[in-house]
């Protein structure tokens, strides 16, 4: 994700129309990439802590796993569109304000992650 994130603000902080779209998709690739450690250090802590809170030993389940999903498929989600980005931002039919926007959404619930999450 971080390779991603540099490939892209470095291909828009050179585009100069795009009307604005291409100075926010610069933000929140930036924004992304400096959270992208937090939350790999913060989910790491709950893989570490969450066998301690399951119902049992045959049962590894607990709010603290789903926690990790959480984080997991956000993560997943941001890595595609960001792929996506990088493949399609020289086609002709680009729609960069629609994955600007998806962006700063997985951005959001990244920030919500990192202030909600008990670590």
């Amino acid at each position: 994700i971080f390779q991603l994130c540099s490939d892209n603000v470095q291909y828009f902080s050179k585009a100069t129309s795009w009307s604005g779209y291409s100075e926010r998709m610069v933000n929140v690739s930036n924004k992304i990439q400096q959270c992208s450690g937090t939350l790999r250090d913060i989910v790491s802590r709950l893989q570490d802590i969450a066998p301690n809170y399951d119902f049992d030993e045959h049962t590894p389940g607990n709010g603290f796993r789903s926690l990790v999903c959480i984080c997991d498929t956000t993560v997943l989600h941001l890595i595609s569109l960001q792929k996506t980005v990088t493949e399609q931002r020289g086609s002709f039919v680009f729609r960069l304000a629609h994955y600007c926007k998806e962006l700063e959404a997985f951005a959001k619930v990244v920030d919500f992650l990192m202030d909600s999450l008990p670590l």
